[in-house]
Order: structure tokens, then C-alpha cells, then sequence
């Protein structure tokens, strides 16, 4: 699956790629390129989604945590 990345930010444009290319991290798995020394892994991606929902569920007790759905 490809990472949403259709064009660089315009505050990025001279060192961003145009758009992200899909890479394999021999220890985290699938990853994105978006510039010339910079990945992103599906590994990374994930973890930071669900510690921001962890954060937001801290601050707001009435809204679920992750993994506790039913």
C-alpha cells in the first residue's frame, strides 16, 4: 500500500522526493522513502498512531482505548 504522499510540502520541496517509494527495512519490514536519507516504516507509523490515541484516551475519558473495543 502506498503511503499518501502525492507531491512534497511546499516547505520541503527541495529535499523531499516528489513522492514516497516503498522500501523494505530488514528489521521493521515495509518502510517509505521521502527524501534521500529518510524512511518511514509501517512499524513507526503504526506505534506513533496508537501512542497518540493512548495520549487522547488519558486526557478524555470517555473515549475508547485502543484495543478495548467491543
Amino acid at each position: 500500500m502506498p503511503l499518501a504522499k502525492m507531491e512534497a510540502a511546499k516547505a520541503h520541496k527541495n529535499t523531499d522526493s516528489k513522492i514516497a517509494f516503498s522500501a523494505l527495512d530488514t528489521t521493521k519490514g515495509i518502510a517509505w522513502q521521502v527524501s534521500q536519507n529518510v524512511f518511514i516504516t509501517r512499524q513507526d507509523l503504526a506505534d506513533r498512531l496508537l501512542a497518540t490515541l493512548e495520549d487522547a484516551c488519558s486526557k478524555d475519558p470517555k473515549l475508547t482505548p485502543p484495543g478495548s473495543m467491543s
